[in-house]
């Protein structure tokens, strides 16, 4: 059987060797992605799999623009989505506003992101979260 996958896009290095890592411990097959296109080309391969991705969307931290917004929302609609991000704007979104993306505020702890890392692998595999 093989093993629950994340696909991760983070722009910070270090966060990225952190996530990968505590991926790898929780027994998580790991693909890093370096950009959104490629985010994208990956999730039809692995539809089981979780999207865990820092806000690709640069600039303005106030708000969200309809692009970026269509964009979540896309990417909401193929695959199970763990959005982390520092900007403003995400403080505004309601819970279910795109789908089942779960936002995550920065600062985070790695529990918190476990917990709904876990939740995004089990509706994506049709199963309840443990």
């Amino acid at each position: 059987m093989s093993r629950q996958r994340v696909l991760l896009l983070e722009n910070d290095a270090v966060l990225e060797s952190i996530l990968c890592d505590l991926f790898a411990e929780e027994g998580l097959e790991v693909s890093v992605c370096d950009s959104l296109a490629e985010l994208l080309t990956l999730v039809p391969q692995y539809p089981r799999a979780a999207v865990v991705s820092d806000s690709w969307i640069a600039g303005d931290y106030q708000t969200l623009s309809a692009h970026h917004r269509a964009e979540i929302q896309a990417l909401s609609e193929v695959a199970e989505v763990v959005l982390t991000t520092g900007a403003d704007w995400a403080r505004r979104i309601r819970r279910g506003e795109f789908g089942t993306v779960e936002i995550i505020e920065k600062p985070y702890t790695m529990d918190q992101l476990l917990v709904a890392v876990r939740a995004a692998l089990a509706r994506a595999a049709g199963t309840p979260p443990v």
